[in-house]
């Protein structure tokens, strides 16, 4: 990328234009490339000339057979083999290399990746060991590795599939995080629902489900394509615990659903059909919210609305921003 090329022509193009317009540019969680191929540390003359940049923070990992989250809050654990592209980090990146905050617009996904994969676990850990595979470093590493990620996902795999439920407050308030910092977030998380979804018998959930259509949760012939939030309730892969005043997702046809702590962001899991579906749910996408509001960052915009459900995502979003 030539970026003082193009740092002239944006500049020649704001002297051409009236001054009313608005300039803006969909970037990467990192900064631009400059002619010796290394990421730029100094943006301020870009600062000048954009209105705003928009941080596409999805597509991190795509589909495969080793999945990781879609659009990670961030690298809690500090073990990504992917650290850099997350929200937090995303943030930081520019704004230590001149990019006003105010300026910077945080993209938020509604979609996100069925994987062909039989992993219970988003893949996180590096495999660096220096004394390769087989040798006594490298197999502690490892077992230490399998350790952390289950004690994660431990609270993930209760009755009803609810796996945030008794730690929402601690999400991001984790005592481990040494580079990155603790963040003290106050999450909003009521959704507004219609009255006839709420103080419902437990049993109306089954009857609703049944009752909706969804399909049998297989879902395996699309593995590799992307997931808007609406699909994985059509076909039968989730379900709407309407018995739940906060409309919390619960699991469907022999899905599980987790939470990674490390990324902050769900996945579902079918090991029979050897299937995996990251996304982002209400409850991801305000954190995401939240932080931006802390963070004091222009807002938060959404690649495309259209996979979002019934609004949650947009609601959730808007309510954890304040508005």
């Amino acid at each position: 990328m030539d970026s003082e090329a193009m740092l002239s022509f944006l500049q020649l193009f704001c002297q051409a234009i009236d001054n009313d317009k608005i300039i803006s540019a969909a970037v990467t969680n990192y900064t631009f490339v400059n002619k010796e191929g290394n990421r730029m540390t100094n943006v301020i003359g870009f600062a000048q000339v954009l209105d705003y940049i928009f941080i596409m923070n999805y597509d991190v990992w795509g589909s495969s057979s080793t999945p990781g989250p879609n659009a990670p809050f961030l690298n809690i654990f500090q073990d990504s083999n992917r650290p850099g592209p997350n929200m937090v980090n995303a943030i930081s990146t520019w704004t230590e290399s001149g990019f006003p905050s105010k300026k910077i617009i945080m993209g938020l996904s509604a979609y996100g990746y069925i994987n062909h994969a039989s992993a219970t676990l988003l893949i996180h850990r590096k495999r660096a060991a220096s004394d390769g595979s087989g040798g006594l470093k490298y197999n502690h590493y490892c077992f230490q590795s399998q350790i952390l990620s289950k004690k994660r996902q431990e609270l993930c795999f209760s009755s009803i599939g609810n796996c945030f439920q008794n730690r929402l407050n601690n999400i991001i308030s984790v005592t481990n995080c040494t580079t990155q910092g603790t963040y003290n977030i106050s999450l909003n998380t009521t959704l507004s629902l219609p009255s006839n979804n709420t103080n419902l018998p437990s049993t109306s959930v089954i009857q609703r489900a049944t009752q909706s259509g969804a399909g049998n949760g297989n879902i395996h012939s699309y593995a590799g394509s992307q997931i808007s939030l609406n699909d994985p309730f059509k076909w039968g892969a989730l379900r709407k615990n309407i018995s739940d005043p906060r409309g919390d997702y619960i699991y469907a046809n022999g899905y599980i659903i987790a939470w990674d702590s490390c990324s902050s962001t769900h996945y579902a899991y079918c090991a029979n059909m050897n299937t995996v579906v990251t996304y982002d749910d209400w409850n991801s996408t305000g954190i995401k919210a939240a932080y931006s509001l802390k963070e004091g960052i222009s807002g938060v915009g959404f690649w495309e609305i259209t996979g979002d459900r019934n609004s949650e995502l947009v609601n959730s979003a808007r309510k954890n921003l304040g508005l």
